[in-house]
Parts: C-alpha cells; structure tokens; sequence
C-alpha cells in the first residue's frame, strides 16, 4: 500500500506500526492517558474502524450535501451558498485560504489560486501524452461506478461525468504547471482585494469573503497563480454554471467515499491505487489510524514524544542544536569571503531561529476544539471536523504569527 521506500519510509512504518498497536489499545480499554484530546483521537479511529455502521448506512450520510450542490441553477444561489459549501469541502470554482505571509512572517495573508486538476500535472493533459489518457480512463470508471450509487438517473450520471472531464480540461488550460509552481518566488502576487473581485466576476467576492471573514475585508490577495484568476472567465462564467455544479458534485461524492461503506471507499480509491502504482489499499486498522492521527497530529505527536523520544532525550537534543547554532555563528564571524552586512545578517538568522525539536511541550489549543460525538456518523463527524479547522485558520488573519507554533507534528 506503499508508492515509496528508504530510509524516511522504515522510520515512518516503524512509528506507524507503534502507534497502531497503541490505537487498538486504546479502543479495547487496555491503555489511557492523560493527554485529554487524544479521547476525540481514538473516538474517530473508533468510527472510522465500524464498517458494520458504515457498511449499513452506505452512501447516505453524503447525500444532503449532493442534493445542496446539485440544487444550485444560479450564480447567485452559488454566491449565497458559497460559505457553507466551502465550509462542507467542496470544491469551489477557485482555492483561496490563510498563509504567513511570503514577505512578512509576522503576519497572515489571504492567498487565492485556481482549482485543482484531475490530473497530477497540466502536461499530462497534452494529446501526445498517453499516461493521461489512460489515467482519466481510470478516473472516469472510479466516478461511474461512485455515482451509480447516487440517485442520479442513467442519463444524468452520464451527463455529470462527461461535464466534469470538461470542466477540468477548461482548468488545465488556465492553472500553472508542476514546472511553474516550482518558481516558488513567483508565487508571491499581491494584488488589491478590488481587483482580484473584478477578475472573479460573476462570483461576488465581497459578498463571499465578507460572510468566511466578517466585516473586516483584507486590503490585498495574495495570488499564487495570477493566470487563473486573471482569465478566471476562461473556465467559470454564467453560461457554464451547470459544469462547474457538475464537477463540484462528482468531486464531492469521490473525496466523500473515504468515510462512506467498504465498497465506496474502495471505488473511491481506484484512481490513487493507479496514479501511485500501488496493488492495494491500507488495511482497515491502518486506514483508521492514518485518519485519525492525521486529523489529530498534535495530540497524537504529543503522546508519541513523551512515550516514546521521552524528555531526556528532548532536552540532549536541543542542546546538541544549540551547540550546532553556536558553531556556525562562530565560523561565520571567521569567515573570509562574505562581506559583513551578509554575516550580520546570518548571525541575525541564528540568533532569532525557535528551536522545534523532538515533540511540542503541550498541545496547541485549536486541538481542544476538535469534538467528536459519539452518536455522529464518520461523515458527519468529518465535516464538523472539517468545518472547525477552517474556522479556526479563518480566525487567525488579523493575528500575529505564532512562531511557537508547529508547522509539522512531533
């Protein structure tokens, strides 16, 4: 179930299979602690392993935000529902979210960029490339067999199918290639909030950020991928609403099958076996320990440092990075061939480094948001999930950077 091996990946496995031996624990009584979030941790883990419930209520709990999606016949009805769709997962007919800002790391930005592709690259959508070809292929029967499930007529799965392999080749032709976006500089494009409303046009940007935001509209966007917002009408318009509906509703149904019956999860992760070159998919233990670590990397980190790295351990070797800082600020002072504005500077850099090593001392506080109910469905349980996270990065824009804060779980 693994695209990938070496030297990260035996490290990876190893605390994998420790920590699945843990989680199976957990859930049998065998095992506590007093890290109080990791309750909601095993909680899902719980969920995600009850195949008898997810088996019985099928393709159900995914269907009220199908219906929601497919309700939609005006731009306007988009613009009204937008909040909540994004706040429910859904693609939306442009990515945007919260990020320190590229020039300034004291503060956050609003960034925007185009949707995402099918394929894994915009090259891949050439026609003398045969492995696009044969992967939309697989996609295309992973989505027939996902929406045979759904109440869509015959005529209507079809349709659905076919218009969202013709949304995303309109968003091949405006989003940046895998080649482009490896000019991470070029990411950095600052534009005036009015500006960025007018290119989004129909969408009513205003409107749309004012409900995610509140009153308080940013001055500026940062935009990642300045092509696809610029000629934003070469694949999103009025006339070609019902595309976009189409393709937003078959994107969700597929990234919905995770926490849907075996049968669903299995179709839905067709198109990853063959992209990956992989046989087959985690184990049913191992896909419930993934979901919930990853949702709840910070408590589980947390528990892992303490249990298995330990304090000792955390403090030789923070230590052992300080002594690394104090040597390179003692070569850079020797050093013959800088000049001394650029070995101030580097000083600069060492001095003012936030050593992250080992584990965090305690777990963030947004982890303490993250409730679980007993008596949710996986689904369910997931959006509400889902739908806190993004509030919660939402409400950090107007907030200082934390630099004590985690970019990656211990």
């Amino acid at each position: 179930d693994r695209p990938t091996t070496g030297g990260f990946g035996d490290l990876d496995q190893a605390v994998e299979k420790t920590l699945m031996a843990d989680f199976s624990k957990f859930k049998n009584g065998e095992l506590t602690t007093d890290i109080k979030e990791m309750e909601y941790a095993v909680e899902l883990y719980k969920k995600a392993l009850d195949t008898e419930k997810r088996n019985s209520l099928g393709i159900e709990p995914v269907l009220p935000l199908l219906k929601k999606i497919k309700s939609i016949k005006t731009v306007e009805q988009l613009n009204k529902n937008f909040g909540k769709l994004f706040l429910s997962n859904v693609d939306m007919p442009f990515n945007s979210g919260i990020e320190v800002d590229m020039k300034d790391a004291t503060k956050y930005s609003v960034i925007m960029l185009g949707p995402s592709t099918i394929l894994p690259d915009t090259t891949y959508y050439q026609n003398d490339n045969p492995a696009g070809k044969q992967l939309l292929a697989v996609y295309s029967e992973m989505a027939k067999s996902a929406l045979a499930f759904t109440p869509l007529s015959e005529k209507e799965q079809k349709k659905y199918l076919s218009d969202t392999l013709a949304f995303d080749a309109l968003v091949a032709t405006k989003v940046k290639s895998q080649l482009e976006w490896a000019e991470y500089t070029k990411c950095y494009n600052p534009m005036p909030f009015s500006e960025v409303a007018e290119y989004v046009k129909p969408i009513d940007l205003k409107a749309v950020f004012g409900n995610l935001l509140g009153n308080k509209l940013p001055d500026e966007i940062v935009v990642y991928d300045p092509k696809a917002i610029k000629e934003f009408s070469g694949y999103f318009t009025e006339e070609n609403l019902k595309l976009y509906v189409h393709w937003a509703y078959v994107k969700a149904l597929l990234s919905s099958t995770q926490y849907l019956s075996e049968e669903l999860s299995t179709i839905g992760r067709t198109y990853r076996r063959a992209l990956m070159g992989i046989s087959a998919d985690p184990t049913q233990e191992k896909q419930a320990y993934q979901l919930a670590s990853r949702v709840f990397s910070g408590p589980v980190g947390v528990y892992y440092g303490r249990k298995y790295f330990g304090e000792e351990a955390k403090k030789d070797v923070v230590n052992l990075v300080k002594k690394i800082i104090a040597t390179y600020k003692k070569r850079i002072k020797k050093n013959t061939f800088l000049e001394e504005q650029t070995k101030e500077k580097a000083i600069l850099k060492l001095s003012t480094m936030v050593i992250k090593m080992g584990y965090p001392n305690a777990v963030e506080k947004r982890f303490k948001k993250l409730v679980v109910k007993k008596e949710d469905n996986l689904f369910d349980a997931m959006q509400k999930l889902y739908a806190v996270q993004i509030k919660e990065y939402i409400s950090r824009l107007y907030k200082k950077v934390d630099r004590k804060e985690w970019a990656m779980p211990g």
